[in-house]
């Protein structure tokens, strides 16, 4: 585990990596920050021209625009009212309000530090916590699914205090929706009723 950390930190803190991911961040910040562009568009249309470059350079270059634009997408959202990207819809919420009270520079800051600490704290979690994960979940089997099968529509359930009835339509019928196709572990057909169509032939 440390030897990889080492390995992992011999590439990533070498001066052309390093300045790939601030490039990555400002092109993030900036696209993060108009709405309508979200950073998951501006890595699509970068991968091409990524392949030609060293990997660690690359993945840095992809990883700080993703990070970029976490940011960015609060920027519009509290001087603007509108969300660069879906994760700054909640900002919308405080942030706007702050922006209209004259607290602008102290929306922003708050943004900032919220979205430095969770990414860097989550990003902590993945590196220690990931392997230990990977093997709890590679010992799921039937009943350990079904049974969180059943706390997510309990989840459902208890959130949509109000609106029983409609959230439990609503998961209703996102479980009929995705009992439609190819089963993902045995290839079986279900409730395609012989069309195609429905059992991703024709994807």
């Amino acid at each position: 585990m440390l030897e990889a950390l080492a390995d992992g930190a011999a590439l990533a803190f070498t001066p052309t990596t390093i300045a790939f991911v601030l490039v990555g961040l400002a092109l993030g910040v900036t696209i993060g920050a108009i709405p309508g562009l979200s950073g998951d568009m501006a890595i699509a249309v970068l991968l091409p021209f990524v392949f030609g470059m060293e990997p660690a350079a690359a993945i840095g270059l992809l990883l700080g625009i993703y990070k970029g634009s976490m940011f960015g997408g609060s920027i519009s959202a509290i001087t603007f009212g509108i969300p660069g990207t879906a994760g700054a819809a909640a900002t919308v919420i405080d942030g706007y309000q702050a922006k209209k009270n004259g607290q602008p520079n102290k929306a922003l800051h708050t943004a900032l530090y919220s979205s430095l600490i969770g990414d860097t704290s989550s990003d902590f979690v993945l590196i220690f916590l990931a392997l230990p994960l990977a093997v709890v979940a590679l010992r799921f089997g039937p009943t350990e699914f079904f049974a969180l099968y059943v706390f997510s529509l309990i989840l459902i359930t208890a959130l949509s205090s109000g609106f029983v009835a409609k959230a439990v339509a609503a998961a209703a019928l996102g479980i009929l929706l995705s009992m439609i196709g190819r089963d993902p572990i045995t290839g079986a057909e279900r409730l395609t009723f012989g069309l195609d169509i429905f059992s991703g032939e024709l994807a």
